[in-house]
């Protein structure tokens, strides 16, 4: 990726923090019949920006640019947008 590329990710995100280690059910469409759940430690998984942030806090060329709240994903999913810098 050259610098300035841009990465999409989705994600089912955790809004409650890292401390919080319960599965969460993810409706499919406003409707529980299709639901997803989601859990910390095992797939379907669920991450806090937070862990995000510290990944890339390792590779100092990538930079989490955007969380985009308003992808309308039948799940709910967020989507990431990180860019490379150099």
């Amino acid at each position: 990726m050259g610098s300035g590329g841009r990465l999409y990710a989705t994600i089912f995100l955790n809004p409650h923090g890292p401390d919080f280690l319960e599965p969460i059910i993810h409706p499919r469409n406003g409707s529980l019949q299709g639901a997803i759940v989601t859990f910390p430690d095992r797939e379907y998984w669920h991450h806090t920006l937070e862990f995000f942030e510290g990944i890339v806090n390792e590779i100092p060329e990538l930079q989490l640019d955007a969380c985009l709240y308003d992808y309308p994903h039948p799940l709910g999913l967020r989507v990431l947008r990180f860019i490379k810098s150099c």
